[in-house]
């Protein structure tokens, strides 16, 4: 985006000076986030909000400002706009929020470290933890489905079927590999359906770096990107986590021989969000969380491949077939949990 413009909108928050620089910043795949500084040498947090993956931008505000205000001294708040709104319309049509930036703290997309990916697992945890009892019905659903995996395997086959790719060998393939593994992960899509285990607030993106950390100490600051809050079965949360951070390799990875998942990664973080969650959940959810594990890489792995049959609209690419790629990074990480789901099953049990 152009820096003269950004600036403008800046200005239409409440900050004490004229801007100094503005940065791009992180690596997320659904917003565009920038760092901003100041002359008085403060920093914010800029986002303009995708409105192609969340219709109605305000619901989304209104959802985060009602859990933050619930959870109260959090470290994360928006800073207001002059007309004392949490975000900015613009007169590009497009909605910005602005977070203050929080000096000492980092955020890690991968780590080998044990005490980081524990802690990790105590931030989502706690995050569960503290929004057990919040009345969750009163959430707005910003992304409809989104969890729904079952719905998931109906969207793939709508865009396969109607794509120039119905004919390939290779897709088909995977689409049909896809479809061999859907009962085991349509299993929480069913019982959230027929609401046989509990609806609580959950985040739905648990991926590492969205967990913000002391720079210093490698404790937790935070759980940031609250953009996907709604209502949910914690084993999407609990699931999606141990996808992203257990993981051998990234998403972006196309080494994908070498994807497996790490059963010292999953244990630390199981070790942290169960020290925190075994104590409010029900059987059910602590019984479901293995389905949590299997289920979310091969959701995953058909949006990825969803979006590219549909020419990329939601998830932000470097090249064209970025998303095919990630769509096989996960699959493969889906195949090899399937192989050692007994050992992944225990580790849950042990801690529970």
């Amino acid at each position: 985006m152009d820096k003269d413009k950004l600036k403008e909108i800046v200005l239409n928050f409440n900050i004490d000076s004229s801007v100094e620089s503005i940065v791009p910043f992180g690596n997320g795949n659904i917003n565009t986030t920038f760092k901003i500084t100041l002359e008085s040498k403060k920093s914010y947090i800029l986002q303009k909000i995708n409105k192609y993956v969340f219709k109605q931008p305000e619901d989304v505000v209104e959802n985060i400002t009602r859990v933050i205000d619930y959870i109260g001294s959090y470290k994360l708040s928006f800073i207001k706009t002059k007309d004392n709104k949490n975000f900015y319309f613009g007169d590009d049509n497009e909605y910005y929020r602005m977070y203050k930036f929080i000096e000492f703290s980092t955020t890690y997309d991968k780590t080998d470290n044990q005490e980081i990916i524990y802690n990790a697992g105590k931030a989502f945890g706690s995050f569960i933890k503290k929004l057990d009892l919040y009345p969750v019905y009163s959430l707005h659903t910003t992304i409809k489905d989104f969890h729904n995996t079952k719905k998931r395997y109906v969207d793939l086959i709508n865009a396969f079927n109607n794509s120039s790719y119905k004919d390939n060998k290779f897709i088909k393939e995977i689409v049909e590999e896809l479809l061999s593994v859907k009962d085991v992960a349509t299993k929480l899509s069913i019982l959230e359906e027929k609401q046989q285990i509990k609806t609580r607030v959950i985040h739905n993106d648990t991926k590492l770096n969205n967990v913000l950390f002391d720079v210093n100490s490698n404790d937790y600051i935070c759980v940031i990107d609250l953009d996907t809050i709604m209502g949910g079965l914690i084993a999407y949360d609990f699931g999606d986590a141990i996808r992203s951070i257990a993981s051998t390799k990234d998403e972006t990875s196309i080494d994908f021989l070498n994807i497996k998942i790490d059963l010292e990664k999953t244990k630390s973080f199981t070790k942290g969000f169960m020290s925190e969650t075994k104590n409010i959940l029900t059987k059910e959810e602590k019984e479901s969380l293995i389905y949590g594990v299997i289920s979310m890489p091969v959701e995953l792995s058909i949006r990825f491949l969803t979006d590219y049959l549909l020419g990329n609209p939601y998830f932000k690419i470097k090249y064209q077939n970025q998303n095919l790629d990630r769509c096989l990074n996960q699959l493969y990480l889906a195949k090899d949990i399937l192989k050692n789901i007994d050992l992944i099953k225990k580790i849950i049990e042990e801690e529970q």
